[in-house]
Protein backbone atom coordinates (compact mmCIF):
# COMPACT_ATOMS: atom_id res chain seq x y z
CA UNK A 1 0.00 0.00 0.00
CA UNK A 2 1.02 3.83 -1.27
CA UNK A 3 0.31 6.23 1.56
CA UNK A 4 -2.43 9.16 -0.46
CA UNK A 5 -0.09 12.47 0.37
CA UNK A 6 -2.64 14.56 -1.67
CA UNK A 7 -2.84 16.68 1.03
CA UNK A 8 0.84 17.97 0.30
CA UNK A 9 -0.51 19.65 -2.82
CA UNK A 10 -1.90 22.54 -0.90
CA UNK A 11 1.04 24.05 0.82
CA UNK A 12 3.34 23.38 -2.39
CA UNK A 13 0.89 25.35 -4.47
CA UNK A 14 1.00 27.91 -1.54
CA UNK A 15 4.48 28.76 -1.66
CA UNK A 16 4.54 28.69 -5.67
CA UNK A 17 1.86 31.34 -5.62
CA UNK A 18 3.76 33.81 -2.62
CA UNK A 19 6.98 33.33 -5.04
CA UNK A 20 4.66 34.30 -8.00
CA UNK A 21 3.09 37.41 -6.35
CA UNK A 22 6.93 38.46 -4.82
CA UNK A 23 8.49 38.94 -8.07
CA UNK A 24 5.66 40.19 -9.43
CA UNK A 25 5.36 42.76 -6.53
CA UNK A 26 9.39 43.96 -7.28
CA UNK A 27 8.55 44.51 -11.07
CA UNK A 28 6.29 46.67 -9.94
CA UNK A 29 8.37 48.20 -7.51
CA UNK A 30 10.98 48.54 -10.01
CA UNK A 31 8.65 50.39 -12.78
CA UNK A 32 7.83 52.76 -10.80
CA UNK A 33 11.51 53.85 -9.62
CA UNK A 34 12.10 53.85 -13.30
CA UNK A 35 9.09 56.44 -14.10
CA UNK A 36 10.95 58.46 -11.42
CA UNK A 37 14.01 58.65 -12.51
CA UNK A 38 12.21 59.95 -15.93
CA UNK A 39 10.49 62.78 -14.12
CA UNK A 40 12.95 63.88 -12.16
CA UNK A 41 16.04 64.04 -15.03
CA UNK A 42 12.66 66.03 -17.09
CA UNK A 43 12.29 68.27 -13.79
CA UNK A 44 15.84 68.94 -13.30
CA UNK A 45 15.79 70.72 -16.92
CA UNK A 46 13.78 73.05 -15.29
CA UNK A 47 15.32 73.81 -12.12
CA UNK A 48 18.28 74.77 -13.85
CA UNK A 49 16.50 77.14 -16.39
CA UNK A 50 14.61 78.47 -13.49
CA UNK A 51 17.73 79.56 -11.55
CA UNK A 52 19.75 80.83 -14.89
CA UNK A 53 16.49 82.91 -15.16
CA UNK A 54 16.66 84.30 -11.51
CA UNK A 55 20.19 84.90 -10.80
CA UNK A 56 20.19 86.53 -14.37
CA UNK A 57 17.40 88.83 -13.19
CA UNK A 58 19.50 89.18 -9.97
CA UNK A 59 18.48 87.21 -7.42
CA UNK A 60 21.32 85.76 -4.86
CA UNK A 61 21.26 81.98 -5.14
CA UNK A 62 19.24 81.62 -1.70
CA UNK A 63 16.79 84.16 -2.70
CA UNK A 64 16.29 82.61 -6.14
CA UNK A 65 15.73 78.65 -4.60
CA UNK A 66 13.41 80.45 -1.92
CA UNK A 67 11.28 82.04 -4.90
CA UNK A 68 11.61 78.57 -6.75
CA UNK A 69 9.97 76.81 -3.85
CA UNK A 70 7.19 78.98 -3.35
CA UNK A 71 6.54 78.74 -6.89
CA UNK A 72 6.48 74.98 -6.87
CA UNK A 73 4.50 74.78 -3.28
CA UNK A 74 1.55 77.36 -5.01
CA UNK A 75 1.51 74.94 -8.07
CA UNK A 76 1.35 71.91 -5.77
CA UNK A 77 -1.66 73.57 -3.75
CA UNK A 78 -3.42 74.55 -7.08
CA UNK A 79 -2.83 71.37 -8.38
CA UNK A 80 -3.74 69.44 -5.74
CA UNK A 81 -7.05 71.17 -5.60
CA UNK A 82 -7.71 70.72 -9.26
CA UNK A 83 -6.69 66.66 -8.99
CA UNK A 84 -8.89 65.84 -6.58
CA UNK A 85 -11.97 67.36 -8.33
CA UNK A 86 -10.72 65.84 -11.30
CA UNK A 87 -9.35 62.10 -10.40
CA UNK A 88 -5.70 63.46 -11.82
CA UNK A 89 -3.15 61.48 -10.37
CA UNK A 90 -0.46 63.80 -11.59
CA UNK A 91 2.61 65.90 -9.21
CA UNK A 92 3.44 67.26 -11.66
CA UNK A 93 1.29 70.59 -13.06
CA UNK A 94 1.72 73.91 -14.05
CA UNK A 95 -1.43 76.63 -13.08
CA UNK A 96 -4.31 76.64 -15.13
CA UNK A 97 -3.35 73.71 -16.92
CA UNK A 98 -6.58 71.34 -17.19
CA UNK A 99 -6.27 67.75 -16.06
CA UNK A 100 -5.77 66.24 -19.43
CA UNK A 101 -2.49 68.45 -20.10
CA UNK A 102 -0.87 67.11 -16.48
CA UNK A 103 2.39 65.07 -16.67
CA UNK A 104 0.77 61.88 -15.53
CA UNK A 105 2.79 59.25 -12.79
Amino acid sequence: DIPNRDYLILPVLGVILAALFSGQEKAREEKKRKERGQLLLLDYADVVYQLMVYLGAGLTVEKAWEQMVKNYEKRQNYCWKDCQESGCLSFYCLPGAQPSEHRKI
